[in-house]
């Protein structure tokens, strides 16, 4: 099971076209060329506990490789 950790946005010479990288634990990365994207996102279950959450800011630094 991977755990998705990032989502970033990298626009192309146009938009709305560009590219949208997924970010999963275990070092795992979906990169998507699109043309144009709508999406929605929600939760399907309840939430897990944890010993440990993150403790960084959400808006720190870009997208890796760029």
């Amino acid at each position: 099971m991977l755990s998705l950790l990032a989502i970033y946005f990298e626009p192309g010479e146009i938009l709305p076209e560009g590219r949208i990288r997924l970010v999963f634990s275990g070092d795992a990365a979906i990169l998507l060329e699109v043309d144009c994207i709508e999406a929605q996102l929600c939760d399907l279950g309840p939430r897990w506990a944890v010993a440990n959450c993150p403790t960084h800011k959400l808006d720190e630094g870009a997208a890796p490789g760029s």
